[in-house]
């Protein structure tokens, strides 16, 4: 999941500082745990990374990119609008990692929830995965399907922003010991949206 051009003994820190930060608490592990983790001296870690929180960046920079990868492509949906079912194209929005991918990604989230409450990039990073990206998907799309005729008015930045806040209480959840799935957030996802779409039967 890391770029090819970064060294393996760096992305072996990345792998160790995913399983130690979600399993121990970030503030619990120290750059000496994560240097003996790996197999590396104390002192040579620095030689990667500045710091702990170089390597959280470095985390958060890694999602970002997989995140931009499985984004869906606003162009096909834009096309899509004309034929497709109101509900059913607003889910073809949702997006998921691919499997080699998806239990890493899960965990940084989770070390980002962990923390967006004291640290502002932390705070800053799930905003930008969780409340903008969803915004970003869903009002250009409300538009163009109320310009089409296809659902009626509505307002179109609160309807956006509710998606945004929905998906971000789903991630949420994730650093909870609630038993809430990938077909719990589905179904519910899919509740929100018939519950305010209002296809006109155009």
């Amino acid at each position: 999941m890391f770029a090819s051009d970064i060294s393996p003994t760096k992305a072996n820190i990345f792998k160790a500082a995913i399983a130690m930060f979600t399993d121990d608490g970030y503030h619990n592990v120290s750059m000496r745990d994560l240097a003996k983790a790996v197999g590396i001296r104390h002192a040579s870690i620095y030689n990667h990374f500045e710091s702990k929180k170089d390597i959280l960046l470095g985390l958060y920079r890694a999602f970002a990119d997989k995140h931009k990868a499985v984004f869906p492509n606003l162009d096909e949906i834009y096309m899509l609008a004309e034929v497709y079912p109101p509900v059913d194209l607003f889910m073809l929005l949702d997006y998921q990692f691919p499997k080699e991918h998806a239990n890493a990604m899960t965990r940084i989230l989770t070390i980002a929830v962990g923390l967006m409450s004291t640290d502002a990039d932390s705070w800053q990073f799930i905003r930008e995965n969780t409340l903008t990206s969803y915004q970003v998907l869903t009002a250009p799309i409300a538009r163009r399907l109320i310009d089409l005729g296809r659902i009626e008015p509505m307002d179109v930045e609160a309807f956006a922003r509710l998606v945004g806040y929905y998906c971000f209480s789903a991630v949420c959840l994730v650093s909870t010991p609630m038993d809430a799935g990938f077909g719990d957030y589905e179904s519910g996802l899919r509740f929100l949206y018939s519950s305010i779409i209002k296809p006109t039967g155009k």
